[in-house]
């Protein structure tokens, strides 16, 4: 398995796309839609990895009386996704080795409503890129830290394999995640940016993550995903 595939459960818990009728379909939820995308990994001293991820929406379910929307990944894992007012968040999630979803401290929200430029919120974060060169480890898996969200636009144009879409809300987020960087400097704060872009009737289109960071112990560089098909 690439070893880029953990992040395929991040896709779905941070950038979910899902279905408001009172927006425009930005955020597909009820069953039937497909999405396939390539991702692309580019590390500050140029290795290069691509991968791919493919997301289905499994329609309505029940946990605990309560009625939720379930979006699985091609590595197996399904996220529990509710919509109100306040916007569409993530509540729970369950991996190919649990046997029920395992609730989330609090909502993780994908949007926030209202859908206009300035909306703000807030979201735990893990990094995507940044690893460890000797020996090689996972660096995702040690640390979490907020970011934060707002939309910045609603007219973005956006040209991916799957074509080029008009009108999508393009979202900016930004974070200081604070580690050890290496002996020589120590501790430091690494500017963490994510941009994503969601189609009316479609969804997530694209998203970028920057991690900049090259140091004897410590790697990072951008991830891209781009959409490569989509089935309503």
């Amino acid at each position: 398995m690439n070893r880029y595939r953990w992040w395929h459960a991040w896709v779905l818990a941070m950038a979910l796309t899902g279905c408001s009728p009172e927006h425009s379909g930005y955020f597909p939820l009820e069953r039937g839609p497909e999405w396939s995308y390539r991702v692309v990994t580019t590390t500050e001293r140029g290795d290069i990895s691509e991968d791919s991820l493919h997301i289905e929406n499994l329609g309505r379910g029940r946990v605990n009386d309560t009625e939720h929307f379930i979006r699985r990944t091609s590595s197996g894992t399904d996220y529990l996704i509710r919509e109100d007012a306040t916007g569409i968040y993530r509540v729970a999630k369950r991996t190919i080795v649990q046997r029920r979803p395992r609730p989330d401290p609090e909502p993780r929200y994908v949007l926030k409503y209202p859908l206009e430029p300035g909306t703000e919120w807030r979201a735990t974060t893990h990094p995507y890129v940044i690893r460890r060169i000797h020996p090689y480890e996972d660096y995702h898996r040690s640390i979490k830290f907020p970011m934060s969200y707002h939309i910045e636009s609603l007219t973005a144009t956006v040209s991916v394999p799957a074509g080029v879409f008009e009108n999508c809300i393009e979202i900016m987020g930004e974070a200081d995640l604070t580690m050890y960087v290496d002996p020589r400097i120590g501790w430091g704060e690494l500017p963490v940016i994510t941009r994503e872009w969601y189609a009316p009737g479609v969804g997530l289109v694209k998203l970028e993550r920057t991690e900049e960071l090259d140091t004897g112990v410590f790697v990072g560089g951008t991830l891209v995903l781009e959409l490569t098909r989509f089935e309503p």
